[in-house]
């Protein structure tokens, strides 16, 4: 059988407002909770959203916010999953929507492992938790139908040692044994226990009072005799010793019988001293007390709560002239409430014998105990929280605040309204609880025939000794007595050597057969490796998850090939001019040019080397005066360019023979 688990958890603290009038309570009390919830097969899916109802239901009872209270959920089954953190949702109907898409895993039961992953990650700062805030205190509620898969004890301890308080709640047949390792102390105050899933919320309640308590009240150790406790002599229960805080039996010393006797001085304490983070919602106030000649027939506070102003917070007022028992608190929807007792009973309180009063305070009644006996429930409108900037006092007339002269054996306050129908009232001085021993032989009172004065008289005459008897034999053994308390625990022993490492196992395979498919087993050793099973058979569709978180940005992809030609596009506007580029290399010889223009007349050159003599002309012919031709050379030349080509010609010779030298 597979068995299942819910475990919630929460970190409390408690928010003071900014002014000075410091209004305190249940309401105020603010926490980190985070709910680990058991998805295993053994819940079943038909349970399962009873429980998701469960958590949505428990979760509008709290003042949801970011410097309110935070919700996260974790879900679990062969391992835990974040479902969502702290602080991830701001109100309750965005968290109730979270909590109803809770996923149903299946599988199996490791709630030792759940319980360590919320004492490490769900509380951390990474989870939206506040672990740096000195007021927090982290609270873990587990709902279990029966036994875990693994051991819950280490990481239980571990969890207390980490400064968590875990609650127990066990549905049907679920371990006692485990609970009790699971649960902080006291265990009365931290494990429930319901029939079916069906009963669960039942205990909401109660689970969101028990929260409070523990956060605002400090534990009171009762004897025995004082309360109603199963076979113990003691136990811690939630609440405050007034007698303790006021130092009442320092202050006026004891009488004979452990009783102090009020009235010389007024016994007062500042409230914030006395209840630093206020009342809870629900509570019971017990006195044992006794009237004097005088007080019998006052009108005064036993006990009173009074702000800064003098304004009544709450009181608990005894008027001895009507005879009557008044309770008034400060209203929520008017300036005060008060509910008022007056009958046959109530007046027995009033005589001078010692009397054991109690009043348990509920959220829309108040009920009245006189000697462990319920005298009348009456209702009683909606209260606010008290302010604690003031003081608290015990014993003051009503009228002028003078101290009451009155005898008080205890006064308590009990942060559980149903602690004051468990008061026992065999700490009354009258002792009225009659104990008789087994062991102890009943007295048997012999009647005597009556005597005759003259008897009598004649009877103080005799000398009546006697001689000493022989000794008797032993009697028969006397029955076995009760069972003592538990001791206190021992300390813990010092380390042992570590032993030597021991042979590796051996496994067999020799004889081994396959079998048909059992049921599912235990988990197995972490280190060994096991035969591989059949398949399985294809599990339940699950439901649609939420969606992923987008993703990184992926690789560049390859080029794709490369497309068909575009059509021509229109032409683009014509771009500016550009600016001149550089200057280019210098290029190849170029072809010759065609031939310039005549130059000008160079300037006349230096006269020239002789040249060589030329032959002889051939003689001319002799002309008459005036009838002579223009001279022209042999190449019928005009004289001037006949005679530059000359010059050029014997310029010519001139260095060809110069080269031949």
């Amino acid at each position: 059988m597979l068995w299942g688990a819910v475990l919630m958890c929460f970190n409390v603290y408690h928010v003071l407002p900014a002014d000075s009038a410091s209004f305190t309570g249940c309401k105020n009390v603010h926490y980190d909770l985070v709910f680990l919830l058991d998805t295993s097969y053994s819940v079943g899916k038909e349970n399962f959203e009873k429980v998701r109802q469960w958590v949505a239901n428990l979760v509008g009872t709290f003042d949801i916010g970011p410097d309110r209270t935070r919700v996260g959920v974790v879900s679990y089954s062969d391992k835990p999953h974040t479902e969502f953190n702290l602080g991830a949702y701001e109100n309750i109907e965005d968290i109730k929507q979270a909590a109803a898409s809770i996923r149903y895993r299946r599988g199996n039961t490791v709630t030792g492992e759940a319980i360590g992953y919320v004492t490490l990650n769900s509380f951390s700062q990474q989870a939206g938790g506040r672990p740096n805030d000195p007021n927090i205190q982290k609270v873990a509620i587990l709902l279990t139908d029966g036994r875990s898969q693994d051991e819950v004890l280490p990481n239980a301890t571990l969890a207390h040692s980490a400064g968590i308080r875990l609650f127990a709640v066990g549905v049907g047949d679920a371990l006692k044994e485990e609970l009790e390792e699971i649960a902080s102390e006291p265990k009365s105050a931290h494990m429930f226990h319901v029939t079916d899933f069906n009963a669960i919320d039942k205990i909401r309640g109660i689970l969101r009072q028990r929260l409070c308590q523990n956060v605002l009240c400090p534990n009171l150790k009762l004897e025995g005799s004082q309360y109603k406790l199963q076979n113990k002599a003691s136990a811690n229960i939630p609440g405050f010793d007034l007698m303790e805080q006021f130092h009442v039996k320092s202050i006026v010393g004891t009488k004979d019988g452990g009783f102090v006797r009020l009235g010389t001085m007024p016994i007062v304490q500042m409230t914030k001293d006395v209840f630093p983070q206020g009342l809870p919602d629900e509570y019971a106030f017990v006195a044992t007390f006794k009237f004097r000649k005088a007080s019998r027939r006052e009108d005064w506070y036993i006990w009173q709560i009074i702000d800064k102003y003098g304004i009544p917070q709450v009181s608990i007022r005894l008027d001895g002239e009507n005879k009557a028992v008044e309770y008034n608190a400060v209203g929520l929807r008017k300036d005060a409430v008060r509910t008022v007792f007056r009958n046959r009973e109530v007046s027995g309180l009033f005589d001078r014998n010692w009397h054991k009063m109690a009043l348990s305070i509920q959220s829309s009644s108040v009920s009245l105990y006189i000697d462990c006996e319920l005298i009348e429930t009456l209702p009683m409108e909606e209260r606010e929280n008290i302010n604690i900037q003031g003081k608290t006092v015990i014993g003051k007339r009503l009228y002028d605040s003078v101290p009451i002269d009155f005898d008080l054996q205890r006064i308590v306050i009990y942060c559980d309204a149903k602690d004051a129908e468990l008061e026992s009232c065999c700490d009354l001085p009258s002792n009225p609880c009659q104990i008789t021993l087994a062991t102890q032989v009943p007295y048997l009172e012999i009647s005597a025939p009556p005597q005759s004065p003259a008897e009598v008289d004649s009877a103080k005459s005799i000398n009546c000794s006697c001689h000493k008897g022989v000794k008797g034999d032993h009697g028969l053994p006397g029955f076995q007595g009760a069972r003592g308390p538990m001791g206190e625990p021992g300390q813990v022993g010092a380390h042992g050597p570590k032993g030597e490492k021991g042979e590796p196992g051996k496994i067999s395979y020799a004889s081994w057969k396959e079998g048909e498919k059992g049921v599912i087993g235990f988990p197995g050793s972490p280190n060994m490796e096991g035969i591989k099973g059949h398949k399985g058979d294809p599990g339940f569709r699950g439901q649609t998850g939420l969606p992923g978180l987008k993703g990184d940005k992926g690789d560049q992809g390859y080029p794709g090939e490369q497309g068909f030609r575009g059509v021509a596009g229109p032409p683009g506007v014509k771009g500016e001019q550009g600016q001149d580029g550089s200057h280019g290399a210098k290029g190849d010889r170029g072809l010759d040019g065609l031939p310039g223009k005549t130059g000008f007349p160079g300037e006349v050159g230096a006269t020239g080397s002789p040249g060589i003599p030329g032959a002889s002309g051939v003689k001319g012919e002799k002309r008459a005066a005036g009838d002579q031709p223009p001279i022209q050379s042999e190449s019928g030349d005009k004289p001037l360019v006949a005679a530059a080509k000359s010059m050029l010609e014997l310029q010519r010779q001139a260095a060809e023979h110069q080269e031949e030298i």
